[in-house]
């Protein structure tokens, strides 16, 4: 939902990102723009996938190497517990 939401910022007919109006800027035709739309939610399809991976201690994860990291809510509660790899597959394997 947040690379969704972060594709309905870019493209806003009315800019309210720096990003937005760098792509606003390039004048793209209708074809154009659906590619570039197409290009940058590949992009954060790929970050998104990556950085759930990491976490997950999956694949590497900047310089850290490939650890295993645990999310907490608030409370200190467990969030996630080894499973992110096969939840993102699933839904990141959805969405390409």
């Amino acid at each position: 939902m947040e690379r969704d939401s972060i594709l309905q910022v870019y493209f806003k007919e009315s800019p309210t990102t720096a990003v937005g109006e760098q792509i606003k800027a390039l004048n793209l035709s209708e074809p154009q723009m659906a590619a570039l739309r197409q290009i940058i939610n590949g992009a954060l399809t790929d970050m998104c996938y990556t950085l759930l991976l990491g976490i997950d201690g999956a694949t590497s994860f900047g310089n850290l190497g490939q650890k295993q990291f645990q999310l907490l809510d608030e409370d200190g509660n467990l969030l996630t517990d080894g499973e992110l790899e096969a939840a993102a597959s699933e839904v990141f394997g959805e969405s390409q």
